[in-house]
């Protein structure tokens, strides 16, 4: 229960008056007919900003479930890395980092490799020299095993059974044997409510949009952190803030007949 008041909240602490809320995932988005569908039903929109999120097993909670679920479920991830003695991290940015440095400090004596694609970490959100800091930290302080390679692109389930995985990209070996493997990057947006609008995403499952965060193909369809402007920086935060603030106000300008403005950053 204690954890439950902390993930799930009161809703009426925080709610703003004057705006509806919905507690129940999304089904699809029609940009066609400026619809959005629930299992209870649907609404009509005059400008939508999507921000489901990035499409993250474990990390990220599925949407709709409950907290006893989650609970459940991060109960089973730790129960299946305690009793692992190798246990492969697939991703070196700041979430793979995190989580092989709280692995190693939860257990001291377990074998923790993290496969990065060129052998570094932090590479997309902090600068070289702290890059290198981290990458030293890592390797000789917490003896993390940081190895060069990539992973096939349809490794992105987590496995509780031993297995091994094959990497490409490294001299040295071409595969890993794990008692427990995860996925520790973003795999592109929870596409689950995003069934009407194929033709508004790129290659990568995000949505193609313009300097102003706006959709190329609907003018009304908006994102944030879930479009193929890369906010770039640290904290990501920040930059997710100064995302979703540009977000808003430009749906607001095309509800009104007016052109939006250029996504700026800021801390």
């Amino acid at each position: 229960k204690r954890h439950s008041d902390y993930i799930m909240g009161r809703p009426e602490s925080w709610q703003v008056k004057g705006v509806r809320y919905i507690f129940e995932p999304s089904t699809e988005i029609d940009a066609a007919a400026k619809t959005i569908k629930f299992a209870s039903g649907k609404l009509t929109y005059r400008a939508v900003i999507v921000c489901t999120g990035s499409r993250m097993p474990l990390i990220m909670p599925q949407p709709g479930d409950s907290a006893a679920a989650r609970v459940a479920e991060v109960k089973k991830v730790s129960d299946a890395i305690g009793a692992a003695q190798t246990v492969v991290f697939n991703g070196s940015g700041t979430i793979g980092v995190e989580m092989a440095g709280d692995c190693r400090a939860k257990h001291p004596n377990k074998r923790i490799v993290l496969l990065s694609r060129d052998g570094s970490v932090l590479a997309k959100s902090h600068p070289p020299e702290l890059q290198k800091r981290v990458l030293d930290v890592l390797t000789r302080v917490l003896k993390v095993e940081v190895v060069k390679g990539s992973a096939p692109r349809d490794w992105l389930e987590p496995r509780f059974e031993a297995g091994s995985i094959p990497i490409s990209g490294n001299d040295d070996t071409s595969e890993i044997a794990f008692d427990f493997y995860m996925p520790t990057f973003a795999q592109g947006v929870r596409n689950e409510p995003l069934k009407g609008l194929l033709d508004a995403l790129d290659e990568r499952g995000l949505i193609d949009v313009n300097e102003c965060l706006q959709s190329k193909k609907h003018p009304t369809l908006f994102g944030t952190n879930t479009t193929n402007l890369e906010l770039k920086g640290h904290p990501i935060t920040s930059r997710v803030i100064a995302a979703a603030t540009t977000a808003v106000r430009n749906a607001e300008l095309v509800i009104y007949g007016k052109p939006p403005a250029a996504h700026k950053d800021s801390e």
